[in-house]
């Protein structure tokens, strides 16, 4: 049997999870974790998915090379998180936005700047396709890599 493993580092949200995990159809278990060492072996998933979180790991890389050892080779990282705007301009108010700390304050650890696309390739990973789209004016990425 297949299941599900669902790893939140923010307190509120983890228990929400566990709430909606108890609900669910398939097995899953909801943990607490973030950028360090995740409790499994090396090659132990097909999958993982990191939706609107590598934002707000205190260590991107770190979380990304965890990521990338727990999932087998040629395995698949599936992503939806929100980064830094193409526009200078834009970009700026975002880095702004971070190193005042007024962001990341109220963004539960957010930091908005963050070039996630970049970092995900830097941790060894192919992109095999990735989507800048604006939700919200917002700019996100969409995508999909192999380990």
């Amino acid at each position: 049997m297949q299941s599900i493993v669902a790893i939140e580092p923010e307190p509120y949200l983890r228990e929400r999870a566990r709430e909606a995990a108890a609900q669910a159809r398939a097995e899953v278990e909801v943990i607490d974790g973030s950028d360090s060492p995740l409790p499994f072996e090396d090659g132990s998933f097909d999958v993982a998915v990191a939706s609107l979180v590598l934002c707000s790991v205190p260590d991107q890389q770190r979380a990304l090379g965890e990521l990338r050892r727990v999932l087998r080779p040629g395995g698949e990282l599936r992503f939806y998180e929100h980064v830094i705007p193409n526009h200078p301009r834009w970009a700026r108010a975002f880095r702004l936005a971070d190193r005042s700390g007024v962001w990341p304050k109220l963004g539960a650890g957010c930091h908005c700047s963050r070039d996630t696309g970049a970092a995900i390739e830097q941790a060894g990973f192919e992109v095999e396709r990735v989507r800048r789209l604006r939700f919200n004016g917002i700019p996100h990425i969409l995508g999909v890599a192999r380990a």
